[in-house]
């Protein structure tokens, strides 16, 4: 089970069993949790530990949680590609695109 401690209404220290969660697998739960919907409407967001205290979450066994972050691991590295693609792919557009407005100009 991880305990977590508020240390302001900013910031909490987790604490978590090491034998039974993989800590990128916390990491990941903890970002794909939409924390934002137990926020107040401040300038500056607060989270109550009265609001995350109460929050369950499935947590599947050990090997689980390690299989599930190599995946997102080779999806990210995919994602990351796939935007060095497009950027490259941009990049020729727009010289492409001047060269033949150049050509088009120089005639």
């Amino acid at each position: 089970m991880a305990i977590m401690e508020a240390i302001t209404d900013n910031a909490f220290i987790t604490f978590y069993p090491e034998h039974s969660i993989n800590q990128n697998f916390l990491v990941w739960l903890l970002r794909a949790t939409n924390l934002q919907q137990n926020t107040s409407a401040t300038a500056q967001p607060v989270i109550s530990g009265g609001k995350i205290y109460p929050l369950l979450v499935p947590l599947p066994p050990l090997s689980e949680q390690k299989r599930i972050v190599a995946k997102i691991d080779q999806l990210m590295a995919l994602c990351d590609e796939l935007e060095t693609s497009l950027s490259k792919s941009q990049t020729d557009c727009n010289r492409l695109m001047e060269a033949a407005v150049g050509k088009i100009l120089a005639a």
